[in-house]
């Protein structure tokens, strides 16, 4: 049995389907595909709600054309046969008409409730399975389709819901497994799923991947692969660097805390899942299935250096002796945002917090003193190297203004103040080549 999770992100072009194509037509064992919303449709969907919530109807309205436009497009781009396409455009206008329905009610009444809010997001999936079903059957590819929100039940934490595993590893008996005696091929979503009473939830943002090893685990599968733009994982963003250096192994450790930092390839709660039920997980391109591939697995991973470059950081101090309300506030937002890219540094009374959550921004902005930084992680680092980097070219980082914070074992923060690219990219090819 083999799971395959395809980024929707990335099906942005006629490019993209065509290796998708080329990928499955190599199958030729049980093959479970899940596909996750198209290029940007979930925040699209979450920010025309919000602006519905705010009174902000024709902006809202405004949002959803473009994206109905884009969807469209992209059907007319990728499916040829006109009776399939002009079926596919029938089922998304559907769709539309339906989010244009409750966007208008969230206007209305003035409140974007999380039960809603998974309401709506969850269309990204099924627009996005629709036209990966008819661009199938424009290709004459042999499949089954099986619904997410029927096999993966969850509590009814709308936003983040659980997963329920007993029920589906039955559902995945009773529903799934006698689908690949019709073909080997069986296609589903990601993200979504379903409370027992058929209420539509979410599992959080990234969360397809989480779906993928669900399916993983009570399919017997004991690896995924996750069908990406790029070869396998760098050991830094190559769009930030572009002289990146493949990763052919990572452990479930050093991917976690990425995932932490900010690695938009991991999803924290996906590697959890996979070191707890012992799956391996595979990154490979989709334009590029024979390149460089990276397996997370137990092993001991990738001995170099990694870097996690976060664009924007904000930092302020608080004196935690002060009983202000603006302390409450920022307190009561960092412990109840459990994925914020954040770290505190405590000094007596004082904490100095870091955050890239512009959430808190908003919270703090009118009250506290804002500083924007640029930031590096270093997972893995060899600290005492990277502090003699910093000595050889001390003007460089004078100049940057510079601060290296250790954040939890082999994990360091370097904080410089915001430059220009120029400067940041000399500053990552300094430290990745000393």
């Amino acid at each position: 049995m083999t799971i395959f999770k395809f980024g929707g992100s990335n099906f942005n072009s006629k490019e993209a389907f065509e290796s998708f194509l080329n990928i499955v037509r190599e199958i030729s064992t049980p093959t479970l595909i899940v596909v996750s919303a198209l290029g940007k449709t979930t925040r699209r969907l979450d920010e025309a709600a919000e602006l519905a919530e705010k009174g902000k109807l024709n902006k809202a309205l405004d949002i959803l054309e473009k994206l109905q436009m884009f969807i469209i497009n992209l059907i007319e781009l990728v499916i040829n046969t006109n009776a399939i396409q002009q079926e596919c455009k029938s089922i998304i206008e559907s769709h539309f008409l339906d989010i244009i329905n409750f966007i208008r009610n969230i206007y209305i009444v003035r409140e974007l409730t999380p039960r809603i809010r998974d309401r709506v997001l969850a269309f990204g999936e099924k627009i996005s399975s629709q036209i990966f079903v008819s661009f199938l059957n424009d290709n004459s590819i042999k499949f089954s389709l099986i619904n997410a929100d029927e096999i993966i039940i969850t509590d009814n934490k709308f936003g983040k819901a659980n997963p329920i595993n007993e029920i589906i590893n039955q559902n995945i008996k009773n529903k799934v497994f006698p689908l690949f005696n019709n073909s080997n091929i069986v296609l589903t979503q990601g993200f979504i799923g379903s409370t027992q009473d058929g209420e539509i939830t979410t599992m959080g943002y990234e969360s397809s991947n989480l779906t993928a090893l669900l399916f993983a685990q009570y399919l017997d599968a004991h690896e995924i692969t996750i069908w990406t733009d790029v070869e396998g994982v760098f050991n830094i963003d190559p769009n930030v660097y572009p002289n990146a250096q493949p990763i052919p192994n990572l452990s479930y450790y050093q991917a976690k805390i990425a995932a932490k930092y900010g690695n938009k390839l991991f999803y924290p709660e996906m590697i959890k899942y996979a070191k707890e039920q012992k799956i391996l997980i595979y990154f490979r391109s989709l334009f590029n299935p024979e390149g460089n591939i990276t397996l997370i697995s137990e092993g001991n991973g990738h001995k170099e250096t990694m870097l996690v470059h976060l664009d924007t950081i904000y930092y302020f101090r608080i004196d935690l002796n002060e009983n202000s309300k603006i302390n409450h506030k920022v307190m009561d937002f960092l412990l109840n945002q459990e994925n914020s890219i954040k770290f505190v540094v405590r000094y007596n009374s004082d904490s100095y917090i870091f955050t890239d959550n512009d959430t808190i921004v908003n919270v703090v902005e009118n009250d506290i003193e804002l500083r924007t930084l640029s930031g590096l992680i270093f997972i893995n680092p060899n600290i005492l190297k990277i502090y003699k980097t910093i000595i050889e070219f001390s003007d460089l980082f004078i100049n940057l203004d510079f601060r290296l914070n250790q954040i939890e074992d082999n994990v360091f923060f370097l904080l410089v103040k915001k430059t220009n690219n120029r400067d940041i990219n000399n500053l990552i090819k300094i430290l990745l080549n000393n």
